[in-house]
């Protein structure tokens, strides 16, 4: 199993629409990605830095775990033009992308 982290830093000024990202574009990814082997979708909200008395470095994290990499790579090459034009238009953050094993 491999997890991608889709991480959205908190910019300031920058507009990130929690209703638009959790339901239209979750139901997006949901509707796209599932038949292509994804296994689950979680979104993050991020409320503090670590001491919890600054702001968090990420605005979002969304993950999504795949079985493989490589089913992750055959599903973004049919659908990441898709999937970028749907979330830009609930938000203006240029996101990153980290692909991860689960070791433990």
């Amino acid at each position: 199993m491999i997890c991608v982290s889709v991480l959205y830093p908190n910019v300031p000024g920058a507009r990130f629409d929690f209703d638009c990202y959790t339901s239209t574009h979750r139901a997006l990814v949901e509707e796209l990605l599932t038949p292509e082997g994804l296994r689950s979708f979680t979104i993050e909200q991020g409320i503090s830095g670590a001491t919890g008395d600054e702001p968090p470095p990420y605005r979002a994290v969304a993950r999504l775990v795949f079985d493989s990499i490589e089913a992750y790579r055959s599903a973004m090459q049919r659908h990441a033009d898709e999937l970028a034009t749907d979330a830009a238009r609930c938000t203006d953050i240029e996101a990153s992308r980290q692909v991860s094993h689960f070791v433990g």
